[in-house]
């Protein structure tokens, strides 16, 4: 699919939708697939989804449990994929690593218990960013930046 250097006059036209829960976080989009870390309000759960590019429909998804009160939105940030992992850093600072096709659980690490993290008002909002294998993130807390193996299970 190649990208239009400007609209139609009758405008775009509109593929596919989805419902996804408050927040300001976008997708990463890689090899047909679309990556969103999204929050499900009733289930109280961070959830990575990766959906099909063509439909919109799910591939799989992973949650795991984790309060986030309606406060400026929740999920903010864009995950980073590589053809074998995604990378997520949720709004109560949980860094999740997922193999990127089957979804299968990597690794966690909760940057406030590992890290001394502090929970901005407004939640996390970093994105982290992946350099060959491994995972760039910046805690703060008690260490400015870390890189993770995505490789290694912790």
């Amino acid at each position: 699919m190649q990208l239009a250097t400007q609209w139609p006059k009758e405008g775009v036209k509109h593929l596919w939708s989805i419902e996804v829960g408050e927040g300001y976080a976008g997708a990463a989009i890689l090899n047909g697939r679309v990556y969103v870390l999204d929050y499900d309000a009733v289930g109280k759960a961070d959830v990575v989804r990766c959906l099909s590019l063509a439909d919109g429909k799910d591939i799989w998804k992973y949650s795991y449990p984790v309060f986030v009160k309606r406060n400026h939105g929740m999920s903010r940030t864009i995950p980073a994929v590589t053809d074998n992992y995604v990378v997520t850093l949720g709004p109560k600072c949980y860094v999740t690593c997922l193999d990127a096709v089957s979804g299968e659980f990597k690794w966690m690490i909760d940057l406030v218990k590992d890290f001394k993290t502090t929970i901005p008002q407004w939640y996390a909002g970093q994105c982290p960013l992946i350099d060959g294998q491994k995972a760039i993130i910046a805690p703060g807390g008690e260490s400015l930046m870390i890189a993770v193996d995505c490789q290694a299970a912790r």
